[in-house]
């Protein structure tokens, strides 16, 4: 199984937090997940950024929202809707509930921390049957989520905030 996980940054030299908590917890859950973690920028080309995102015919994308970038995002998971019609698309992050009622039809929501994420997720996720809510319950703290690998790839040149 492909997953992507998306974050539509604010600058090109930001990065999201949550998408390496995300990694790390889909790569302890799903061990035979591959992760590729995909960051963009406001300003980066739109169509450019949707070909990019189904590029390698991910198997499900997941995304991180922010108030910054809730607009863009609604946008794409609307356009991936049609796009890819059968692959899982999971939208997670502080907007997250917030665009729950403007997502297209089989569109997922995730309410709450990443380190709170049922079982049920990871299983569902796997099996290509997402429900259209999942509520995390209070999780565990996790430790730094950055491999020493992710300075020299996604992290390179990047803020880290």
């Amino acid at each position: 199984m492909k997953c992507v996980l998306v974050a539509v940054n604010g600058r090109y030299t930001h990065s999201c937090l949550a998408l390496y908590y995300l990694r790390n917890r889909l790569q302890a859950s799903l061990p035979d997940c591959t992760v590729d973690i995909r960051q963009y920028a406001l300003n980066d080309p739109y169509h450019e950024t949707l070909l990019r995102i189904v590029a390698d015919r991910p198997d499900a994308i997941l995304f991180s929202a922010y108030i910054w970038s809730s607009e863009r995002i609604e946008r794409l998971l609307h356009d991936l809707a049609r796009i890819v019609p059968t692959t899982p698309l999971v939208v997670g992050g502080p907007q997250a509930v917030w665009l729950a009622d403007r997502l297209p039809a089989g569109c997922t929501v995730v309410a709450g921390e990443v380190e709170g994420l049922p079982e049920s997720f990871f299983t569902d996720l796997a099996a290509g049957r997402m429900a259209a809510r999942y509520d995390c319950a209070p999780g565990q703290p996790f430790a730094m989520p950055y491999n020493e690998n992710d300075f020299a790839t996604t992290l390179k040149n990047r803020q880290i905030l």
